[in-house]
């Protein structure tokens, strides 16, 4: 599941995996084709993550705050 801001709707809404008509690798990211639950057609990027470890593994939260 997840949500995407669909603009014929005017509101975020939840997709379903029934709801993904297609997704497309980019250099920026993935983009998601979905009809959400209205009927309405869109697509959305998922932006690609920072590969490091950061981006792999993040610390227990008590080391993040320590940290700061």
């Amino acid at each position: 599941m997840m949500a995407v801001w669909c603009d014929q709707c005017a509101a975020q809404t939840l997709l379903w995996p029934s709801d993904i008509r297609g997704i497309v690798n980019t250099a920026g990211g993935a983009i998601v084709a979905y009809r959400c639950g209205a009927g309405h057609d869109g697509a959305t990027l998922v932006e690609r993550v920072a590969r490091g470890p950061v981006a792999r593994r993040a610390a227990p939260v008590d080391r993040q705050v320590a940290a700061a």
